[in-house]
């Protein structure tokens, strides 16, 4: 492709991407099929979240693609299938699934928790009644509500821009119906679906309140006579119905038909209550409920703990200790001349630029990641602090990272989660 595609909005049309290979790459280790129970688990759900039609006993997770999002959702189910609680450390750790087997199997120290219901933990969530539940707000709230007031509150976290969005192209036969009783059940299910976020007022005020689950959620639109496509169709919709999570407006699923056996389904999640990890289980758990409904099953979806999810976080002393040794010393780095922002009086915005990179350049930096046993993500965030600190002048940078590794017991549970970690780098002497 020589350029990717994208729709009415600007944003990257998912559905008129090629569909990507699934066959296992080549790879210096030659490939060698599991044997035992446990290797043949592991295997296969690497293949599944990695999307491979096979994965090897000595295939690496890193060097297939894998990265931390990947890694939780890998851990989840194998947690799931094993009956153990897997942290997703273990997996980039035991980055091989004969390497990953084989410490299951030595780990008997890992608890086979997960068995039983997570009611009591839902309880009043499920069904919260015609006035809601109110629920603190969780750390990451938290985190934004102080970040925008050192913005002086021009950030936009609580517009309908901050979402994240997603298309699928379905062709063939779909049950509408099944589809639309899929999704007010997937609603009913996950209370970040349907919760308003309130960081407005006092800070000891910050909120949010889980509101009971309606029916007829999906919005099914037919316009046969419509000159426009299904895209511009699905982004003028989108445009006519801005997300308010003070309103508790924060998931809507839209459904366009191209023609008979043509459509398209939109799904907009406000980043206020869900994040990536989210997009993931919405995709994995509707597509589950349909097929259940479709088979005439009762639909079973994973507990979740939506509370856990928002717990306050209490930290360690020997957490403590540990990042005051790290950050001694330590100075914010200045991407900004603070006079700029504090001269603003419109709320800030995000441009994103788009720059192709020639592939000999990106097959040359995915080779120097793997060498480096490095994710993608963690050897292109060392040459942004290079650049930072070239920029900025400054002989160390100090920047918060997300990791959107979840509290145990809440794989399943859609939601907004981040830990922001901080990074001290301290570049080499001299700067090119």
């Amino acid at each position: 492709m020589t350029a990717l595609p994208t729709g009415a909005n600007g944003k990257l049309d998912r559905a008129a991407l090629p569909v990507p290979s699934t066959r296992r790459p080549g790879l210096a280790t030659p490939y060698r099929a599991p044997v035992l129970p446990v290797e043949q688990t592991v295997a296969a759900v690497l293949a599944s979240v990695l999307e491979l039609d096979q994965v090897g006993l000595d295939d690496d997770f890193v060097e297939l693609g894998g990265d931390s999002l990947t890694a939780v959702r890998a851990a989840a189910r194998i947690g799931d299938a094993l009956g153990l609680r897997l942290p997703a450390r273990t997996v980039l750790d035991h980055s091989t699934p004969a390497r990953l087997a084989s410490h299951l199997a030595a780990a008997t120290s890992i608890p086979s928790a997960l068995s039983g219901s997570r009611a009591a933990a839902r309880d009043g969530l499920l069904d919260p009644g015609p006035d809601g539940v109110r629920l603190d707000a969780g750390p990451t709230h938290r985190f934004l509500r102080v970040n925008d007031d050192r913005a002086g509150g021009h950030l936009p976290s609580h517009g309908p821009r901050f979402a994240l969005e997603c298309h699928y192209r379905i062709r063939g036969p779909l049950d509408t119906h099944a589809l639309s009783a899929a999704v007010d059940h997937l609603v009913r299910h996950q209370p970040a679906l349907r919760t308003e976020v309130h960081l407005n007022g006092d800070p000891g005020q910050v909120h949010q309140l889980v509101r009971p689950a309606r029916g007829g959620v999906l919005r099914h639109v037919i316009d046969p006579a419509s000159p426009a496509g299904p895209v511009e169709r699905l982004a003028a919709l989108h445009a006519a119905d801005p997300l308010d999570p003070a309103a508790g407006h924060v998931f809507t699923a839209t459904l366009v038909a191209a023609g008979p056996h043509d459509h398209l389904l939109g799904l907009r999640l406000h980043h206020l209550t869900s994040d990536g990890c989210s997009l993931n289980i919405v995709e994995q758990q509707l597509s589950a409920l349909y097929d259940d409904v479709r088979a005439g099953r009762v639909p079973r979806l994973p507990d979740i703990d939506y509370r856990a999810l928002n717990a306050p976080e209490q930290p360690r002393s020997e957490d403590l200790s540990f990042w005051a040794e790290r950050l001694t010393g330590a100075r914010p780095t200045l991407l900004v001349p603070p006079a700029r922002p504090a001269a603003s009086t419109v709320p800030h915005d995000s441009l994103l630029r788009t720059r192709r990179v020639p592939p000999a350049v990106t097959a040359a930096f995915r080779a120097l990641a793997r060498t480096e046993r490095l994710t993608p993500a963690s050897a292109l965030y060392a040459v942004f602090t290079a650049v930072v600190a070239a920029d900025t002048a400054q002989d160390e940078t100090l920047l918060l990272a997300v990791s959107a590794a979840r509290p145990e017991g809440t794989a399943h549970t859609a939601g907004l989660y981040a830990q922001a970690v901080p990074v001290r780098h301290r570049p080499p002497g001299h700067r090119t």
